[in-house]
């Protein structure tokens, strides 16, 4: 279609141009009327003198070329680029785009109620503005509207006193904003706010990208005077860079954070990694900073992703230690398999985590829990992706029951989503 448009265009304008033209009638031929009768003597024929703005063939032709120059500049420039692109009255070119998910759970266990709520509706709205090749503003807004489920962990000493889907839940938070200034690829300045490049499960950038809705459980592991596995946003400065070697390719970031439970202070978390620019990527991350009351607090985690046409395998370990309290680690392993060629993709997760030392409010709320799943991801186009999946919650050990009431529960999630 792009390249038919303009010939149709073309060919339309040329009849228009050359039926204006000049016309030249061929002689008449040897013996015909036509030519007998010219031989008779007559008057010459006033020749007309041509129009001053007529133009010629090749005049013509020339003109032909510049229109259709100028249409294939506007359809490439304007006409399709204008579809993800806004021309702000400064001229530099904006890209604009982001995702939505929306979900279903079911919950059930032998000491809570049985639920199903449409619990989760989020919207993400990237848009990034680019000066010149070097220097460009990124931002992401995400806006959420849903049902949080209350006392996670059914702890009777909790208000309310067993897992519940709770009041609705409406947030808007700006997750990145940022001035990025490349001086090369071994060295990327970026100022503001953003993801934190720690592991694999906090680098990503798009809900709608997890195969399993929500991630790993190493996500979810903060409480109001602990940091948990990780700070989840870098603030301040981010420094990055890469470099292609002879056997893969290698890069590191370095930034800064401040953390919520001790803003006043400013922590720090770098990453590097290694990959062999086809299937498989290394990747060692450490954060550390003051949390005021607790502690000073160190994390530290390890992730591999192998990837193949037909599938791959996530892994990462991950820990945190807080001064004078127990460690928190958290680990889990997410194999995948791709069909029909990419249609379908069908997954299995195993995810261990032990935190011994959260709080609810001021109220102990200890869990150590094996989390087992599996799914299926259907994309009909690889903008749209719905989800379902089924997870059993088993908790271990001591934090099985508490003052007799079991925790252990099982959830079966829906979900679909957009990238636009």
């Amino acid at each position: 279609m792009k390249f038919l448009l303009p010939i149709f265009i073309l060919s339309i304008v040329s009849v228009f141009a050359f039926a204006q033209g000049p016309v030249s009638t061929p002689p008449p031929s040897p013996g015909s009327p036509a030519a007998k009768t010219s031989s008779a003597p007559s008057q010459p024929a006033p020749v007309a003198k041509p129009a001053k703005s007529a133009k010629t063939t090749e005049q013509r032709i020339v003109e032909l070329e510049q229109r259709l120059h100028d249409f294939e500049e506007w359809y490439n420039e304007f006409y399709l680029q204008s579809k993800n692109r806004v021309s702000p009255f400064l001229g530099e070119k904006i890209s604009l785009g982001g995702f939505f998910e929306t979900a279903i759970s079911h919950v059930g266990g032998p000491d809570m109620e049985t639920q199903t709520s449409a619990n989760s509706n989020i919207l993400g709205i990237n848009l990034a503005a680019e000066f010149d090749e070097n220097t460009r503003f990124v931002t992401q807004l995400l806006h959420a509207v849903g049902y949080s489920l209350s006392n996670p962990h059914n702890n009777p000493g909790v208000t309310p006193s067993k897992r519940a889907f709770g009041a609705p839940v409406i947030a808007t938070l700006i997750a990145q904003a940022y001035v990025e200034i490349r001086r090369s690829e071994l060295l990327i300045v970026q100022t503001g706010i953003g993801y934190a490049p720690y592991g694999a499960a906090y680098s990503q950038r798009e809900l709608i990208l997890f195969r399993r809705r929500g991630g790993p459980q190493l996500l979810s592991t903060s409480d109001s005077s602990s940091i948990g596995i990780a700070f989840p946003l870098w603030m301040g400065v981010n420094i990055s860079g890469a470099s292609v070697m002879e056997k893969g390719r290698v890069g590191y970031n370095l930034y800064t954070f401040s953390p919520s439970m001790n803003s006043k202070t400013i922590g720090a978390g770098a990453r590097g990694f290694w990959s062999d620019s086809q299937n498989l990527t290394l990747g060692l991350s450490v954060q550390t900073a003051d949390q005021g009351a607790r502690g000073y607090w160190n994390s530290y985690a390890a992730d591999v992703k192998y990837e193949y046409e037909k599938g791959g395998v996530v892994a990462e370990y991950a820990k945190s230690k807080t001064n004078g309290e127990k460690e928190l680690e958290s680990y889990y392993v997410e194999p995948y398999w791709n069909l029909k060629e990419g249609e379908w993709v069908l997954y299995v997760a195993a995810d261990y985590i032990n935190n011994p030392n959260r709080l609810s409010g001021v109220t102990p709320d200890p869990y150590e829990i094996w989390r087992y799943g599996a799914g299926a991801n259907w994309l009909p186009i690889p903008n749209v992706r719905v989800r379902a999946g089924i997870l059993k919650n088993d908790y271990m050990n001591s934090t099985d029951t508490i003052a007799g009431q079991e925790r252990d529960y099982y959830a079966i999630d829906l979900s679909a989503g957009v990238a636009f």
